[in-house]
């Protein structure tokens, strides 16, 4: 039987609500499994290697032109220069517009995360503050109290992340098999639609006014700001949807990466030097040539067209932190986490008399044992007194 509970325990009951989703070590092999898990990511790849191999097949007409020595040599040299030239005024551009892009979803995907944060530190603080401002634990009605603002700050924290979140209630109504709301309760917030929440956030203002207006919990230990800071936190999750970067600004961004991709591609596949294949005399040698230079075309048009498509593609990946990925966020522990913390500080008071009678008793159990050890040092330094002075004598 205890084995059966042990792997019950181990199992079922341990970390059912892990703050991620993976645990990721620094290694190269982790990271690299990150990149190629991500759809968007393989898509960069595949559309790099079709590139390079494009341009792999095109690297031997030029070698064709420059073996033959003729006036399609001498172009190929000309549109080199050229395009190297192009390349050293341009490359700057594309790079800035994608690095600030990047930047820009970074901090994005990292104020929503934050942001997560900051709505479960204010339901915290409304259970803290309420809960350790109760007057009267033991009063029926003000546990009942109690008990709405845990169900009004659970639904308010489940309604916040009910957009991105399928799994979670999605209608008021949804909310009464939970036990979260009652029926008239989720009547009177059905017609509200997107507002819902902001009721049930006025509600819970409500709820501790009139706590404080019946003397159930002390009237300067709690203020208007909790509930404010409630409302603000959970409105600032929806309007960070909206913040996105401006469209003009994404779609110069992707057009001049584009831009780059192929003026590089480009570069690398008429960069032969026609003076070093003309000067082979060997057909064997030069057959090596067009051998290495393929492959060498192949291998750098890949990763340069993969460092900004896959760079590009993060914002596929950043834009929507709470999808499917190795970086999406998960709202279970934020959810889970705040249900016991609630239900651990608005009780809090309900065994406080307990915690009392603990404390006086093993305050007075260390006082008697104090007292014990003093008489007995007594005792002990007088006997040793009393055998010193009689053998004196």
């Amino acid at each position: 039987m205890l084995v059966l509970l042990f792997v019950l325990k181990t199992y079922f009951f341990t970390n059912r609500y892990p703050p991620e989703k993976a645990h990721y070590s620094i290694c190269f092999q982790t990271l690299f499994s990150i990149l190629t898990n991500s759809i968007p990511v393989i898509d960069a790849i595949w559309n790099s290697f079709g590139i390079a191999l494009i341009s792999s097949g095109f690297s031997a007409l030029v070698w064709y032109a420059h073996v033959q020595g003729n006036h399609a040599s001498q172009l190929v040299d000309l549109v080199e220069d050229s395009v190297r030239n192009a390349l050293l005024c341009f490359r700057f551009l594309p790079a800035f517009l994608l690095l600030g892009l990047i930047s820009f979803i970074v901090d994005r995907w990292r104020g929503f995360l934050l942001n997560c944060h900051q709505v479960q530190a204010r339901m915290h603080d409304v259970g803290v503050c309420i809960g350790s401002s109760v007057i009267n634990p033991e009063n029926l009605n003000t546990r009942r109290k109690l008990f709405r603002l845990y169900r009004y700050l659970n639904v308010v924290h489940a309604q916040t992340y009910a957009s991105v979140c399928t799994l979670l209630p999605q209608k008021p109504q949804s909310f009464v098999a939970y036990g979260l709301l009652t029926d008239e309760e989720a009547s009177l917030i059905e017609p509200m639609e997107n507002k819902a929440r902001d009721t049930v956030v006025t509600w819970i203002g409500i709820v501790i006014e009139e706590m404080i207006k019946e003397n159930m919990i002390r009237e300067l230990a709690v203020t208007n700001s909790l509930t404010l800071g409630i409302r603000a936190a959970t409105g600032k999750h929806h309007d960070l949807f909206v913040r996105n970067m401006p469209n003009i600004w994404f779609g110069l961004c992707s057009c001049i990466v584009n831009y780059l991709v192929v003026l590089q591609t480009i570069h690398a596949i008429i960069q032969l030097d026609s003076k070093s294949i003309q000067a082979i005399n060997s057909v064997d040698e030069r057959r090596s040539a067009l051998y290495v230079y393929s492959a060498c075309v192949l291998i750098f048009s890949f990763l340069m067209a993969s460092t900004y498509w896959v760079a590009e593609k993060m914002i596929d990946m950043l834009i929507m932190p709470f999808h499917d990925g190795d970086d999406a966020y998960n709202v279970d522990a934020l959810l889970a986490g705040t249900d016991r913390t609630l239900f651990a500080a608005l009780r809090a008071t309900f065994d406080k008399d307990i915690l009392d009678k603990g404390i006086k008793r093993v305050f007075y159990r260390d006082a008697w044992r104090g007292a014990f050890r003093r008489v007995r040092k007594k005792v002990t330094v007088s006997n040793s007194f009393r055998n010193t002075t009689f053998r004196r004598k």
